[in-house]
């Protein structure tokens, strides 16, 4: 992206700081003049819209907040808000699921623990939504049935919901990383990594194209997926334990090879 950025941060030199209602370990992001995140107040699950200058625009309360398990490392809130102009989505480990309007105003809300069940993770629940022309699109990796699935951004009903659930070491099942789109042969897709296996789908319905295992031969457990797959050239490049892991998808078909170098 283009621009003349910060190289170095100090706070002291900040243009402005705005103290927050509580602690979030979700990043703020940017629209035009808008910066949303999300926080949270007084117990219960939060977001906010500010100006460029710091102002409070708005704040809209979700329900009661789940405390985080890792008070000093996590939160309540660590998924990261998505925006595509139209509507602000957010996702709550207490399983608050939903789209705002740019004013603030629910659109739909949903609880996916009451709908599925609480999230067994060991840390905090972590991954964020990502989005597609018409669904936000939601994984839930976790010691249990594993799934992803696609909401309408209009009505938050479900669209599609594919099980993701593979075998793998103990907290090896957990995934904190978050979605990455990319096209395959053309068409809108998405990567998951998570479970020790890196998988490709088709971002219309959810249809695995493709998986990659074999990243952890020796059964090593207490690694679970964190940071999230980065797509260069045509490579997915994961992180695992020591071992950068590169799994090399092919633009059209459903061929693939996994590479750990």
């Amino acid at each position: 992206m283009a621009g003349n950025y910060p190289s170095h941060w100090q706070a002291d030199q900040a243009g402005w700081k705005v103290r927050l209602p509580g602690k979030g370990g979700s990043s703020p992001i940017i629209w035009k003049d808008r910066i949303y995140l999300t926080s949270p107040d007084e117990g219960q699950d939060a977001v906010l819209a500010f100006d460029l200058d710091g102002k409070e625009l708005w704040k809209t309360r979700l329900g009661p907040e789940s405390a985080a398990k890792h008070r000093t490392l996590g939160s309540s809130c660590n998924s990261s808000p998505v925006t595509d102009g139209q509507a602000v989505f957010v996702y709550f480990k207490s399983g608050h699921f939903a789209a705002l309007e740019p004013d603030g105003k629910v659109r739909w809300k949903l609880n996916l623990t009451e709908r599925f069940g609480q999230e067994q993770l060991f840390w905090d629940q972590g991954s964020s939504p990502v989005l597609t022309d018409r669904q936000v699109i939601l994984a839930r990796i976790h010691q249990g049935e594993s799934w992803v699935a696609g909401f309408d951004k209009a009505t938050g009903a479900l669209s599609w919901q594919v099980a993701r659930t593979y075998q793998a070491p103990s907290e090896n099942d957990n995934g904190y990383a978050t979605p990455v789109l990319f096209k395959h042969g053309g068409q809108p897709a998405f990567l998951i990594w998570g479970a020790d296996h890196l998988t490709a789908h088709r971002a219309a319905d959810g249809q695995l194209l493709w998986s990659a295992g074999g990243f952890n031969p020796n059964g090593t457990a207490n690694w679970p997926a964190i940071a999230s797959p980065v797509i260069q050239d045509g490579v997915a490049i994961v992180r695992w334990v020591a071992t950068t892991a590169r799994a090399k998808h092919a633009c059209t078909g459903s061929s693939w090879a996994a590479v750990v170098t």
